[in-house]
């Protein structure tokens, strides 16, 4: 049974909470009184190079645990209030090795696991898949017409929308999407499958697929390689993620009572597994250690709570973990 929440109004001492989420405040920099972060363009872009660095932050991995450590640092150095860490255990898909082996070659070739389904992790097991490798463009039902498709391992353009779903309805085995190297995140998000619908996809930067089978869109009926065997490790696994959070005391005895969260998640979402530098998603916990820097420099009147939480690629389950744990 839960313990029951503090009543903040019959208690005085207790805290009267508020949240505010760095993440949804894109245009922070530019709203908060002057001198926060619009003095030190060049120190954001510093912490958002250093977050990317970390190659990918996705909850679970090292670089995840190097940038709360990152994080840790850089609130403790500033010496503002008290720094904790808040540990909470998450599932996360766990994946392994990925490869395309060209049978009448023996070579193999790395692919990464596109995050596209929800529930079912795109695991191949042990022989693994066999088939052609076919090339069908966008996908269109024009550009399927006459190819060999059932039983396939499709290469399919990223900017393909959700045509994804043809290929599976005519019996390809697998899929890899080609990236030219212009896509954005819309390319990803649009592709994303709520059911456990087990049809493996997979993600390929065009320069591979280049030095491996030369000019592959030239390949007659589509047929890039006669035999290919796919494979691929993927399982659920529960991992310990943390939360960091620093405690900026009020400095009115009035209202050093309420207190006022400010929270921005540090960990990036892995669309492609092993690439999520999530440079675009570090905007938030910058802003956050601007904000600490400005709280240094300003001394708030209410208690503040900064938080660079994990596992919001988790249906935000760091804060949600934070959040329960506090009230309660």
């Amino acid at each position: 049974m839960k313990p029951a929440a503090p009543n903040v109004r019959d208690r005085p001492t207790a805290w009267r909470s508020s949240l505010i989420r760095c993440a949804l405040l894109a245009g922070l920099l530019c709203g908060i009184p002057q001198g926060v972060a619009a003095s030190s363009p060049t120190d954001f872009q510093h912490l958002l190079t250093t977050f990317a660095a970390f190659s990918d932050r996705s909850t679970g991995t090292s670089g995840n645990e190097q940038a709360a450590g990152f994080i840790k640092k850089m609130l403790e150095g500033m010496n503002i209030g008290a720094v904790e860490s808040h540990a909470f255990a998450v599932p996360v898909i766990r994946r392994g090795s990925s490869t395309l082996e060209v049978l009448q070659r023996g070579e193999r070739l790395t692919i990464y696991p596109l995050a596209g389904n929800a529930v079912t992790p795109q695991t191949v097991p042990p022989p693994g898949l066999t088939g052609p490798l076919v090339y069908v463009g966008d996908g269109e039902l024009e550009r399927l017409n006459g190819k060999l498709i059932e039983g396939a391992v499709l290469l399919m353009e990223l900017h393909s929308g959700r045509n994804w779903l043809q290929a599976a309805n005519l019996g390809a085995s697998a899929l890899i999407y080609v990236d030219r190297g212009d896509s954005s995140g819309m390319d990803f998000e649009e592709k994303f499958e709520l059911s456990p619908i087990q049809f493996p996809r997979f993600w390929m930067p065009v320069t591979a697929l280049r030095e491996a089978f030369g000019e592959f869109e030239a390949a007659t009926d589509g047929r890039v390689a006669d035999a290919v065997r796919l494979h691929a490790e993927a399982v659920w696994e529960n991992v310990v993620a943390e939360n960091i959070y620093c405690i900026v005391p009020g400095r009115s005895s009035e209202l050093r009572n309420e207190l006022l969260m400010v929270e921005a998640f540090y960990d990036s979402t892995a669309r492609v597994a092993g690439l999520a530098p999530g440079a675009d998603e570090a905007v938030g916990t910058a802003t956050l250690l601007q904000v600490a820097r400005h709280l240094k420099e300003n001394p708030p009147e209410r208690t503040v709570m900064l938080v660079a939480s994990s596992g919001h690629a988790q249906a935000l389950a760091g804060l949600r973990e934070l959040v329960w744990s506090f009230s309660a």
